[in-house]
């Protein structure tokens, strides 16, 4: 008897749970009370979004009559780059304040496949510093792949009035990230005094 009782009360049990999986099908919002929600547990600086790379391959209207890649088109790709690694890292738009070491360190060519990716290296408190870096490819040849230009760019985030509105921090993780992060910063502090030198005579100079 008490065999057949417990058969029973298991059987009872399933049925249940059946009927409670249907409930939540019909009601979700029964499931969400029984489920709580997941935390959005993303870090506050954004790490998954500091960083947009962009293809393209070059054709004649990008080059001279020599099939040589004007050097503005590049510049321009790596200022769309950076400007969209700035705006989806802030959040808001972001305009160009300074570009700073344009290396070009080989041509690039009608046909060859270009790859600019922007990565945020620093922030300050509106600013933000992207590291762009572009590399070449010729479709036709394997071992052509290599380094073209690289620059980094200063944006400063706005605010819907057009102010300077704050930005995420950006904390360096990586050996790479540090080395980068502490290159932006001996360069800011020398563009900081060449800028208070350019004041100073300027000031003299309207004396």
């Amino acid at each position: 008897m008490g065999s057949e009782d417990s058969l029973k009360d298991k059987s009872e049990d399933r049925d249940a749970g059946r009927n409670a999986d249907r409930r939540d099908d019909i009601c979700p919002e029964r499931r969400d009370e029984r489920r709580p929600e997941r935390r959005d547990e993303r870090r506050p600086d954004r790490r998954d979004d500091g960083s947009v790379t962009m293809t393209m391959i070059m054709e004649p209207h990008h080059a001279n009559i020599l099939g040589n890649v004007h050097g503005g088109e590049i510049m321009r790709l790596m200022d769309t780059t950076a400007a969209c690694t700035a705006n989806k890292f802030a959040k808001t738009f972001c305009v160009t304040a300074r570009v700073d070491e344009m290396q070009f360190l080989k041509p690039l060519h009608i046909g060859n496949f270009v790859t600019c990716k922007g990565t945020v290296v620093s922030t300050g408190k509106s600013s933000i510093e992207v590291r762009v870096t572009v590399d070449t490819e010729d479709i036709h040849d394997i071992d052509s792949k290599g380094r073209a230009l690289e620059a980094f760019f200063t944006f400063v985030a706005l605010d819907e009035d057009g102010h300077p509105t704050p930005v995420p921090p950006f904390v360096p993780e990586t050996d790479r990230e540090k080395e980068l992060h502490e290159h932006v910063k001996t360069r800011r502090a020398f563009y900081n005094d060449r800028r208070e030198a350019a004041k100073q005579r300027a000031a003299k100079k309207d004396s």
